[in-house]
């Protein structure tokens, strides 16, 4: 379909930006650890995709998600208490936190902690894809 006054197809405009993606090792049995922060203060952008792999890790994992809501950072997931994902012997899961459009102004932090020591110092890759509002 065309847009009037212009003769290019709406499709062929790409407004996303290149998705980001990477790993990080963290002690995920000591403590709650951030995987990744997404956007900035005051900066709106539409996240598209957030997903993290936690193939590495062999405990059950607790995935948190948080925002600044009025100036305080606040727990977006899991919306209860005790939302735990386990790795499957010889699966690899890959855990889509959002999978379709989540508008942001503020960082969004997703963090992970595990509850077996096993898994200190392994990896959980992500990735992420924005879209600027």
């Amino acid at each position: 379909m065309a847009v009037a006054g212009n003769t290019t197809p709406q499709i062929n405009f790409l407004h996303g930006q290149a998705p980001v993606s990477g790993a990080v090792i963290g002690n995920w049995n000591t403590g709650e650890t951030t995987i990744v922060t997404i956007g900035a203060a005051g900066a709106r952008y539409k996240v598209q995709s957030a997903v993290v792999d936690i193939s590495a890790l062999v405990g059950n994992i607790t995935l948190r998600m948080y925002i600044s809501v009025n100036g305080v950072n606040k727990q977006i997931f899991p919306a209860k208490s005790g939302t735990t994902f386990s790795v499957p012997a010889g699966d690899a899961p890959g855990i889509a936190l959002i999978n379709g459009t989540y508008g942001i102004a503020n960082v969004l932090t997703i963090t992970a902690q595990s509850d077996n020591a096993a898994d200190n110092g392994k990896a959980i890759g992500y990735e992420y894809f924005l879209e600027a509002m």
